[in-house]
């Protein structure tokens, strides 16, 4: 199996279950559903923010605020420090 065919199953099951999928130009700066501003923003965090808010409507907002600190970090799919290859 290639890739490009699991990731093509994936979004199928994903649209079957009811779930919106989008593309990295959708969700990247002056798209559809503008959710970054570039694409090494790897966590869409107005996404996750609304997500935690809707999926937990019972949780005061001071467990929400602790549940949503950790994601205000840089996160970058681009390692700070090199990675050592090999034993």
């Amino acid at each position: 199996m290639l890739e490009n065919d699991l990731e093509t199953a994936c979004l199928n099951w994903l649209s079957d279950l009811d779930y919106e999928c989008l593309t990295g130009d959708d969700v990247s700066a002056g798209g559809s559903h503008e959710a970054r501003r570039k694409y090494l923003e790897v966590l869409l965090r107005p996404r996750l923010h609304e997500a935690l808010d809707r999926l937990n409507p019972s949780l005061p907002s001071s467990a929400l605020e602790n549940a949503w600190s950790p994601c205000r970090g840089n996160f970058s799919p681009i390692p700070r420090y090199p990675l050592a290859c090999g034993s």
